[in-house]
């Protein structure tokens, strides 16, 4: 592996890393905390076409004395960690001024209060009102500053909270020295994304978006997804505001090699790791914890993915863990959620809820059963007519499926499952037993079924038996 520029020589920096802000807004719901996140346009300067947490670059106005007369103060641990970090109680509060601003610009979302509480969009008028300021800061027809001057309001940096800082090798083309801090959102007012900066924007929860990354439905970027990971096991925002005010925050650079062509970044944790930043970096703390994953390399396409890393660990005698652990736990998940698939299956069947059973196909899938004229309905509107029609009665036919054997091949998948079934026909009970041959394919992160091929070993009456049966149609 070819080493990296040295950084004690500073004529290979690339330009200083201006600061950004970015704010991980979140949100109660009924099963646990929710994050905003939105997907910046493909052609956005940095983190194209990836999901990341509303923010940016500051600005010079928002150093503007009369904008920091304005706001609340920051919590008195992280004005320490930044005061640690060499900024100014006024270069500290224009970090979180920022972080509120973009937050405003690109989801609609107003951390302040007038009067002693917190700003209000539940009156439609206000909403409107706001909302119309948003589409000026757009159309540069107003500025921040005036808007919170203009409605009189103190900008709440106490509830903000220092999360995380990750600053971009000093050796890449593009610098970047981001905070990452942590908000509840106010609770009558809707995030929405901006349409310009960013396309699309929505809730997801620390580990329905870890899930988007894994499926590669979504590129997250090393530093968003270090932060999810973290996040992850919090039940409550409260817990994750916790989180924020107990950890150590220190800025955390990856060291970047290249080997081969291939770019890999190698964080804290990893016995490769060798901090690359300036001096002028600095923190209260010393020790830099490990990241939750050491290793990233830059697949074709540009995803960072999840590569082997190596510890210290004497045990691990520097055997490569991470993509084998990252790996198999993946694995499992998609073989938990195939078996699932086919348990929906054999539950709608149960209840009659023929749609529903359709409805667990792609658009284009097929159902094929091997028996003489059967016509193989194929996509959705033939499967919705075939289900409506043949599965119609609670407890008509109750199938159960086991026995699975699952191939994995990245989106797609085949295997083979055993079935057994009771039928109500005509009056009679009935017993069936038989297998699946299926293709499945994962869309939108979901799977679903591609093809269901059924053969069937015997369907006979109760009182009848598959041995008699199979007797019998040999006499014939």
């Amino acid at each position: 592996m070819s080493a990296a520029p040295s950084p004690s020589k500073p004529k290979t920096f690339a330009r200083p890393a201006p600061d950004a802000t970015t704010i991980i807004l979140v949100r109660e719901s009924p099963g646990g905390p929710e994050l905003f996140m939105v997907r910046r346009s493909g052609g956005a300067d940095f983190f194209g076409d990836a999901y990341v947490f509303p923010g940016g670059g500051l600005d010079a106005a928002d150093s503007s004395p009369q904008l920091i007369a304005r706001t609340a103060g920051l919590p008195e641990i992280d004005l320490e960690r930044l005061e640690g970090e060499g900024l100014t109680r006024a270069e500290a509060a224009a970090c979180w001024i920022a972080g509120i601003r973009e937050l405003f610009e690109e989801a609609g979302i107003m951390l302040a209060s007038r009067d002693g509480a917190t700003i209000s969009f539940a009156d439609s008028s206000v909403s409107a009102r706001f909302a119309q300021y948003r589409e000026e800061m757009r159309a540069h027809k107003i500025s921040f500053e005036e808007i919170v001057e203009r409605e009189g309001l103190t900008l709440a940096t106490d509830r903000v909270h220092y999360f995380s800082r990750y600053v971009t090798p000093p050796y890449a083309r593009k610098r970047y020295d981001t905070r990452f801090v942590l908000a509840q959102a106010p609770a009558d007012q809707l995030a929405s994304h901006d349409r310009v900066e960013v396309v699309s924007g929505e809730w997801l929860s620390a580990a329905s978006a870890i899930a988007q990354y894994h499926s590669k439905a979504q590129q997250i970027v090393p530093p968003t997804l270090q932060n999810l990971l973290e996040l992850e096991e919090c039940k409550s925002a409260a817990e994750m505001i916790a989180l924020a005010r107990a950890k150590q925050i220190i800025p955390v650079a990856p060291a970047m090699v290249k080997n081969d062509g291939v770019y890999t970044l190698i964080y804290p944790g990893d016995r490769d790791f060798v901090p690359p930043l300036e001096p002028a970096f600095r923190s209260k703390y010393k020790e830099v914890p490990p990241s939750k994953v050491q290793r990233f390399v830059l697949e074709r396409g540009g995803r960072w993915a999840i590569a082997p890393g190596f510890t210290s660990d004497p045990l691990s005698k520097g055997v490569a863990m991470s993509k084998s652990i990252e790996t198999r736990v993946q694995e499992l998940a998609d073989r938990e959620e195939i078996k699932e698939l086919t348990a929906k299956y054999c539950w709608h069947v149960a209840r009659g809820e023929g749609e529903a059973v359709a409805r667990l196909f792609t658009g284009d899938g097929v159902l094929d059963i091997v028996q003489p004229d059967f016509n193989a309905p194929r996509g959705m509107e033939s499967l919705l007519k075939f289900y409506r029609a043949s599965v119609r009665e609670p407890e008509a036919a109750v199938p159960f499926i086991h026995n699975h054997i699952i191939e994995l091949n990245g989106d797609e998948a085949h295997g083979t499952c055993t079935i057994d079934a009771r039928f109500i026909r005509n009056g009679e009970s009935v017993i069936a037993a038989g297998w699946y041959n299926d293709k499945y394919r994962r869309v939108g992160g979901q799977w679903r079924f591609a093809e269901r091929k059924i053969t069937f070993h015997h369907v006979v009456p109760l009182k009848k038996g598959w041995a008699e049966a199979k007797a019998e149609s040999g006499k014939h």
